[in-house]
């Protein structure tokens, strides 16, 4: 397998696995048991990704179509990519496995599998935002984060400070989603394409903006 499949399995895993958690009891751990394995069988996938790209294996972008015309998903793996997914793959793996204890969910049915459904979308999202090579890919990922990461913040959604903190990061990282659109619409107005590469070589009127 080439290091994007490794990543794109990665991102996978760790998005579906609060899933199988909504479908047991929310009494129980077990659904928290089973996210905590596929979190860390995600990462671990991830890591092997990161490996195969640092010990020169194969690597090839891995490219689809988008519903936005003249836009693609792009992912692929760099070095400076490989920086960004070492903490969040290690961070997220022993985060989940911390999380069977600091938030157990037979103490917290009332939100134990909203929160392992959250954490696990915020994860993949994470992974895919250092790798997407396109706008409309970072773009999409960079939403799923911040929603996944409002929803975290409020867990303890019982608490007042708690859901005020929520909202105050809901409201920051909409104002930098605004930014990005910008940034992209900017581009593409200029290049008409929404990839990264399009930044490449900007004339210096251009790197201002």
């Amino acid at each position: 397998m080439t290091a994007e499949q490794w990543i794109l399995l990665a991102v996978a895993l760790a998005v579906v696995s609060g899933v199988p958690g909504l479908l047991l009891s929310r009494e129980s751990n077990a659904g928290q048991r089973l996210a905590v394995v596929l979190m860390v069988v995600s990462c671990v996938c991830g890591l092997f990704g990161v490996t195969t790209l640092l010990t020169g294996g194969p690597s090839r972008e891995l490219t689809c179509e988008s519903p936005v015309a003249g836009a693609q998903f792009t992912l692929a793996v760099d070095a400076i990519s490989a920086i960004f997914l070492l903490p969040i793959l290690l961070i997220s793996a022993l985060g989940s496995i911390y999380g069977l204890g600091y938030w157990k969910q037979s103490e917290h049915s009332e939100n134990g599998r909203k929160l392992s459904l959250f954490y696990g979308l915020l994860a993949g999202a994470l992974v895919l935002l250092v790798s997407a090579r396109s706008g409309i890919l970072f773009l999409t990922a960079w939403e799923v984060m911040a929603l996944s990461a409002y929803f975290l913040v409020g867990t303890d959604d019982h608490d007042e400070e708690t859901r005020k903190a929520a909202w105050l990061y809901l409201a920051a990282s909409h104002f930098a989603t605004l930014c990005l659109f910008g940034l992209f619409a900017l581009t593409a107005s200029v290049t008409g394409r929404f990839g990264f590469e399009s930044l490449t070589g900007a004339s210096p009127s251009m790197a201002a903006a």
